[in-house]
């Protein structure tokens, strides 16, 4: 169940915590209050109300493939595996990661922490997985469903770099040194009906790292794990 708060801010609350639905007989809005109102300007008053109806919607949920070595320049650049196939990575493959470790994609719940908003941590994944947290790379992969095809501004924040995908389509890469931050980076984008594939792969130098991502967009949407 998806409720919104008064600032355009969406939280996705489990059927299972719901006690108990009541339905309102009386709408919120007041009776006749358009009587005495033009038809044009009742037109301009639904065309204002349905601009106000963009939200913001934060992802938790994550599929996540890593560490891979961050050691030289070009391995930033370098496709371990889910790049060529972009708009649909085989979660079921394994790839080579440090000492030719073959590992694979698994499931991650980003945690709402400094930035506000839920952010995933590449330190604590590494530690789980016996693995180095400086100097590497991670792929992080959602689906986002949208009620309609339309236009849609992804918001990242990533310490270090980060380089993003939507349907197989490259629309950010950032190569930076920062702290973590929610919405770093404002990326405009467009969206198609039903599920869209969101890839994200983020750099890391040393110490700790992480990254957020959401998206505003007007129509309802909601992020899933792949």
């Amino acid at each position: 169940m998806l409720l919104k708060s008064i600032d355009g801010t969406v939280f996705d609350l489990p059927r299972a915590k719901v006690t108990e639905l009541v339905k309102q007989e009386k709408s919120l809005m007041p009776e006749l209050v358009l009587k005495n109102v033009t038809a044009q300007d009742a037109a301009d008053l639904l065309a204002y109300l349905s601009s106000l109806q963009e939200a913001i919607v934060h992802a938790s949920n994550f599929r996540v493939l890593g560490p891979f070595p961050n050691v030289r320049p070009e391995q930033r650049g370098q496709d371990f595996g889910p790049e060529a196939k972009a708009a649909g990575p085989d979660f079921d493959a394994k790839h080579a990661t440090f000492g030719m470790k073959q590992i694979g994609w698994t499931r991650t719940e980003a945690k709402v922490g400094a930035t506000g908003v839920p952010q995933l941590d590449i330190r604590k994944l590494s530690g789980e997985a016996q693995l180095p947290a400086d100097n590497v790379l991670y792929y992080f992969a959602v689906t986002l469903d949208s009620a309609s095809a339309q236009p849609a501004t992804l918001h990242i924040g990533s310490d270090d770099g980060v380089q993003v995908w939507v349907n197989g389509n490259k629309v950010q890469d950032n190569k930076i040194t920062r702290p973590l931050a929610a919405a770093q980076d404002k990326v405009k984008v467009d969206l198609k009906q039903g599920k869209n594939l969101i890839l994200l792969k983020v750099d890391q130098g040393n110490g700790d790292s992480g990254a957020t991502l959401s998206v505003e967009a007007r129509a309802n949407v909601s992020f899933g794990t792949p």
